[in-house]
């Protein structure tokens, strides 16, 4: 029977002892029963407790996924001269475009959203292009052998039962964006997750993509894989913070703003980094699925699923 129809069934049974207990009519057998129907709901209501990511604080990404702030700079999100690169041709009259089509409307998350959009995509492409120039020392072999294998997903559902304060925890959240290899809702190949808030929200989109990668870094450590390194931005499309998650389980962010032109070379020429990145970690013996007994998912319980579908499985869920 779903949990939801035992919940419901018992606060009914509950219901009309207590009315009878109010009335003394109530036998010592019922008040027993009272009493262990009392301690089943309240098991099943620990136990049923959803945590959102929204509700996480950075000590407890240490507490439940062993992840802990760099002391220093992180390693994975240095950058150097030579790995600049010039800003793709039409993205400032795209985003001169935009902003003339847009003026007006409010800054709210589906029209930074879009504006995101316009710098992410438009570096992804210009990224995958240069893998075919010549004498290009940013892309090694392996980055050109394995480029057009990495792909951008939108509106992704990140799930885990978690231990929280000695009580079991359906922990979810959702990823506005996720770059990945294979197959988009394998743990092995999510290797950036991104999110995108309304202006002045790129901190909090920040906090909000750290939980996500903490829980993929996590859970790929726990299944034994090698690099677990992973990814992340928190954006407005003005304010960028990028993330890394490294091999150690320390975590680091860099800020940058959307504003002179060496900066929004920096942006672009770190999304351009995470994407080489994401395709250096392509295996060569690349499968389209990772085989169910040996995925992440299987042998974690995290799991990655389209935001649309969650939806339809949660209605068809008997309540």
């Amino acid at each position: 029977m779903a949990k939801g129809k035992v919940l419901l069934k018992a606060l009914e049974y509950m219901e009309n002892l207590y009315h009878k207990a109010l009335e003394q009519k109530a036998t010592p057998e019922e008040k027993k029963e009272h009493e262990a129907v009392t301690g089943l709901v309240r098991s099943l209501s620990q136990k049923g407790a959803s945590l959102a990511i929204g509700d996480f604080e950075e000590q407890m990404l240490m507490a439940i996924f062993g992840v802990r702030e760099a002391t220093g700079n992180s390693p994975s999100l240095k950058i150097s001269r030579k790995e600049l690169i010039c800003l793709p041709i039409p993205l400032e009259t795209v985003l001169t475009d935009f902003e003339t089509v847009t003026r007006g409307s409010k800054d709210n998350e589906t029209k930074l959203r879009s504006r995101f959009d316009v710098i992410f995509y438009l570096t992804h492409a210009d990224t995958q292009r240069s893998a075919y120039y010549r004498n290009n020392e940013l892309i090694t072999p392996r980055v050109a052998q394995h480029i057009d294998e990495v792909h951008f997903a939108t509106e992704k559902q990140i799930s885990q039962t978690i231990t929280y304060q000695q009580a079991q925890r359906h922990l979810n959240g959702f990823m506005d964006y996720t770059l990945w290899w294979g197959h988009q809702d394998d743990l092995e190949t999510n290797l950036v997750v991104v999110e995108a808030k309304a202006l002045g929200g790129a901190s909090l989109g920040m906090k909000q993509a750290l939980v996500s990668m903490a829980m993929i870094h996590s859970a790929r450590k726990k299944s034994g894989k090698k690099d677990c390194r992973i990814f992340g931005i928190g954006t407005d499309s003005f304010d960028f913070f990028f993330l890394a998650i490294d091999n150690d389980s320390t975590w680091g962010s860099h800020y940058v703003r959307w504003r002179s032109t060496a900066e929004k070379i920096e942006i672009v020429s770190r999304i351009a980094k995470m994407i080489r990145e994401a395709a250096a970690l392509v295996p060569t013996s690349n499968r389209a699925s990772i085989d169910s007994a040996d995925s992440v998912r299987s042998q974690t319980g995290c799991k990655i699923e389209d935001v649309a579908m969650k939806g339809v499985e949660e209605e068809e869920e008997e309540w």
